[in-house]
């Protein structure tokens, strides 16, 4: 991976990247500051190094899906996935075009192990890439308070990517949790 996350402490995390420039970084920074004020829950205020490929943020609030009964979740898996379909729609209004120097937000941030599917028409929007349960954070009613892991943030060339990955990896949880 071009990233690993070497400190946590109750207030903090801190990513540190390989192959990521500065440059990228404050440019995903620069697209963060785009999504923050459409969104109504909480995504990460960042503070980039000046002189290492790295950023400190704060935690945020909420509780993972995995420190929750699973039952629980699962019992409110229509509830989830709507809220999601309504983020990844809220991410998808800001035009492309707003941003300033677009160009160099396509691929840079993506993991290597994602694999969008074709789409048939020429669209191109921002995506989170990495929309999968363990990046939930929820409250006690079992309502997305915030979402984490946005340093694969970039543009999507089909629409469809956030809910696919979405899709399987509560695919996996469900199946995990509905064995046992």
């Amino acid at each position: 991976l071009n990233r690993m996350t070497c400190v946590v402490n109750d207030r903090y995390y801190v990513k540190v990247f390989r192959n990521v420039s500065i440059e990228k970084l404050r440019n995903y920074k620069f697209l963060l500051d785009l999504i923050r004020p459409k969104l109504n829950i909480e995504i990460p205020k960042i503070y980039l190094s000046k002189h290492i490929p790295m950023y400190v943020c704060d935690k945020l609030p909420g509780t993972s899906i995995d420190d929750l009964p699973p039952d629980e979740v699962l019992k409110h898996g229509a509830k989830i996935q709507k809220q999601i379909f309504d983020i990844i729609d809220k991410i998808q209004s800001i035009s492309i075009d707003s941003i300033m120097n677009y160009e160099r937000f396509r691929m840079s941030m993506q993991p290597e192990r994602t694999v969008e599917k074709p789409y048939d028409k020429d669209v191109s929007v921002l995506a989170h890439f990495d929309l999968n349960v363990g990046n939930l954070l929820l409250d006690k009613n079992y309502n997305i308070e915030s979402i984490i892991d946005w340093d694969t943030l970039s543009i999507a060339k089909n629409p469809n990517t956030d809910k696919e990955i979405f899709f399987k990896y509560w695919n996996r949880y469900t199946a995990k949790h509905t064995q046992q």
